[in-house]
C-alpha cells in the first residue's frame, strides 16, 4: 500500500466521521420566532424553538415611537448576540470573532433600530452552546448554532418573515439555507490536496 493511498484513505475517514462529532448537523428553517410578551416586560421576545429547546436564547424587542425598536439580550449563561448583516454575508466564527454585536448577554446589552412600516432587516444570530457567562471558553466551535432572520413590520405588525439555523457547522449564508463550511467536505478537500501534493512529491 503506497504513501498516496494511506493519505487518500486517512483524510476520506475523517472526512466522513467529522460531521458526526459533537452534534448531528442540520439546517433549520424558520427557526426564529417572535412571540408576544418578552422576560422583562417587553412587546416581544425572539427564541429559537428548534434548535435550542432549552430556551436559554432569547432577545425582547419593545416598539417605541417614530417606527423605533428596542432590542434587549436576556440574561441566559450561554453566550449569544445578534448582529446586524445583509443577505449574501456569511455568519460563521470568522464572522463572530472579528464583528461588534449588536446586541449581545455579553455587552452591548441594548440597541434600538429604525424599522418603518413596510421594511425589513436581516439580523444574523449566534448562540455559544459550550460557553458559560464568565468562564474563558469563549472561542466559537461547529457545536454552535449560526444563524439569520428577517424582521418586517408589516402592516399587521412586527413579524420574523423568513430565516434559517445552522447547527453543526461553522457558518451560514445570510438569506439561504446553506451551512459553510461543511466541516466533513473540508476535511475531505484537505486531504486530497494534501494526497496530491505528496504523489507530486514522490513522482
Amino acid at each position: 500500500m503506497n504513501s498516496f493511498f494511506k493519505v487518500t484513505c486517512f483524510f476520506v475517514f475523517v472526512g466522513l466521521i467529522s460531521p458526526t462529532i459533537g452534534k448531528a448537523q442540520s439546517v433549520v428553517q424558520n427557526d426564529a420566532e417572535l412571540l408576544p410578551g418578552g422576560a422583562f416586560g417587553e412587546d416581544f421576545g425572539i427564541f429559537l424553538s428548534q434548535s435550542d429547546t432549552s430556551g436559554t436564547f432569547g432577545f425582547g424587542v419593545s416598539e417605541l415611537p417614530d417606527s423605533q425598536f428596542s432590542f434587549t439580550a436576556l440574561l441566559a449563561a450561554q453566550l449569544q448576540s445578534l448582529y446586524l448583516v445583509t443577505p449574501g454575508q456569511v455568519v460563521s466564527v470568522g464572522f463572530v470573532n472579528s464583528t461588534t454585536p449588536f446586541v449581545s448577554n455579553s455587552g452591548p446589552f441594548t440597541g434600538v433600530l429604525n424599522l418603518a412600516v413596510g421594511e425589513s432587516v436581516f439580523l444574523g444570530y449566534f448562540d455559544d452552546q459550550n460557553f458559560n457567562l464568565g468562564s474563558s471558553n469563549s472561542i466559537p466551535d461547529i457545536t454552535d448554532n449560526y444563524g439569520w432572520l428577517e424582521l418586517g413590520n408589516t402592516a399587521s405588525g412586527l413579524q420574523i418573515l423568513d430565516g434559517a439555523t445552522a447547527i453543526g457547522f461553522e457558518g451560514i449564508v445570510v438569506g439561504t439555507t446553506t451551512a459553510v463550511p461543511e466541516p466533513g467536505s473540508a476535511t475531505l478537500v484537505l486531504g486530497m490536496v494534501a494526497a496530491t501534493m505528496l504523489r507530486r512529491r514522490r513522482a
